[in-house]
């Protein structure tokens, strides 16, 4: 068996990593599934929209899905 470290794999593919999970969050029907967005999210993620305002994601620990 080969045995890696996780520490080393996730810093030498960070940025597949990170696009990857951005791509699943830009997905509708995970943005539309509490769930799957708290599996995506830390509780205290925003993010910012085109027009320069951010918007909740989370309120009181609990997904706002949006429509």
């Amino acid at each position: 068996y080969r045995y890696i470290n996780l520490r080393d794999y996730i810093m030498n593919n960070m940025k597949e990593i990170i696009f990857k999970l951005e791509n699943e969050f830009l997905k509708s029907e995970i943005r539309k599934d509490k769930q799957k967005i708290k599996k995506l999210l830390s509780e205290d993620f925003f993010e910012f929209c085109s027009n320069g305002y951010w918007k909740m994601v989370f309120h009181q620990g609990t997904p706002v899905v949006t429509k």
